[in-house]
């Protein structure tokens, strides 16, 4: 089970969490019991990251940073019943990249485009891009879903209303010399 974010979390909510640490199950106001005794908990968190110049896995000399913040934000009996804490390294620019051509992937699996037989392909270039302009080293990955749709999904979307494209079409994703991406068209 996954908490992003657990600090902005409302702070009643730690005291269910404390529940399900101690009994491994949680008790509904019905007296429906959820059993949490095989369940992993994951609660992440961005105590810390000011005070570190990166985010991401590993051990690093800094990693304590993250451990004090949380010991201080957290209760006691709260913090005490955590494994452990770790800390994320930034992404590489090959994960960011793979994330990037996994997403292509799927925007190229649409119903949409696999209905009237369109094919979307995309050159290294576009891929490099977006992951360049899609990536952040405060926020990681998170802001190459907004590049993907502003500048690939949009503007995709628009050809396909336009009805410039028929079935039967490959649609292939370019970037021209002002770094903007662009769609050509050919019959398959």
């Amino acid at each position: 089970m996954l908490f992003d974010e657990i600090e902005e979390a409302h702070p009643d909510i730690f005291d269910v969490m404390m529940n399900v640490f101690d009994e491994g199950q949680l008790t509904d106001r019905f007296g429906r019991v959820t059993i949490f005794r095989s369940a992993v908990i994951v609660l992440t968190s961005n105590l810390g990251a000011s005070s570190s110049s990166q985010l991401g896995f590993g051990e690093r000399s800094d990693s304590g940073c993250y451990e004090a913040a949380a010991r201080e934000f957290f209760r006691p009996e709260f913090f005490n019943r955590l494994d452990a804490v770790v800390r994320f390294e930034a992404l590489p620019a090959s994960a960011i990249e793979a994330i990037t051509e996994k997403e292509q992937r799927e925007i190229a699996s649409r119903e949409g485009l696999k209905k009237p037989n369109l094919r979307l392909s995309w050159s290294r270039e576009v891929v490099a891009h977006l992951a360049r302009t899609g990536f952040d080293a405060r926020y990681g990955a998170r802001p190459l879903q907004r590049a993907i749709e502003s500048q690939v999904v949009t503007p995709l979307a628009r050809l396909l209303l336009d009805q410039k494209v028929t079935s039967d079409t490959g649609i292939n994703l370019s970037l021209n010399a002002d770094w903007v991406i662009v769609a050509s068209l050919t019959k398959l």
